[in-house]
């Protein structure tokens, strides 16, 4: 019974050295590598304010390395990105997956918050206009589970366990691994996917006529894993 074995073990063999070579048979050359994997991390470290609302928005692209940091409400956002220059070498890169980590603590004096993150194909800030929508997408996406966070004389501080999602897991669709749509120009200019997909923190406050005009201290962080490929001339 050990023979058969042996022989189609050497026969495989043969398969794959002669698969190997194909290149070198047909004159062909690949100096560097046509596809690199890459992290991309980018932090935003801000405020989640509305002072005319009674929620607020902050929404972050999870397809676009180049431009993957969280921003809205009437806050301000700092936001840095380190792993860019990793795909220097390439034209186009597609975001595998991302890692959402957020934390921070609540400026609010008598109101208290809830708060959840929600992923989402149609960028969350466009269709998310009123209080009593706010309160539906916290439950009606893709979502984390809703946190309360007290007021700041309280024990005001507060963590999300980091979540990874992928484009797949949003759009329940095998397009985002295939489709053109879902791949961003990095070099020698950047340009967006066509199809986004979204994270986003909803802050609610008590009512609709509270005002989250203190809102929330916020320290966030979208880890994208990509795929960069179609190699650059001279690069």
């Amino acid at each position: 019974m050990s023979k058969p074995v042996v022989r189609r073990v050497v026969k495989n063999r043969r398969k794959r050295k002669i698969k190997n070579n194909d290149n070198m048979r047909f004159g062909l050359e690949r100096p560097f590598p046509s596809k690199k994997n890459i992290k991309v991390i980018t932090t935003s470290d801000g405020s989640a304010q509305a002072v005319a609302a009674g929620f607020v928005v902050i929404e972050c692209r999870m397809a676009d390395p180049t431009n993957a940091g969280f921003g809205g409400g009437t806050g301000a956002f700092t936001v840095a990105t380190a792993g860019i220059l990793d795909m220097s070498a390439y034209a186009l890169a597609r975001v595998k997956s991302s890692t959402i980590e957020v934390s921070g603590s609540s400026n609010e004096t008598a109101a208290i918050v809830a708060a959840n993150l929600i992923f989402s194909d149609t960028q969350p800030s466009t269709v998310i206009t009123t209080y009593a929508l706010a309160k539906a997408a916290q439950v009606g996406y893709m979502h984390t589970p809703i946190r309360k966070i007290a007021v700041l004389t309280g024990n005001s501080a507060f963590r999300f366990p980091p979540i990874t999602v992928s484009a797949r897991n949003v759009i329940g669709d095998l397009m985002p691994t295939t489709d053109r749509d879902f791949v961003t120009q990095v070099n020698p200019s950047h340009s967006a996917p066509v199809q986004e997909w979204w994270c986003a923190l909803i802050a609610t406050s008590v009512s609709a006529a509270t005002n989250l005009t203190n809102g929330l201290e916020l320290s966030m962080t979208n880890t994208q894993d990509l795929e960069a490929f179609s190699r650059l001339v001279g690069a």
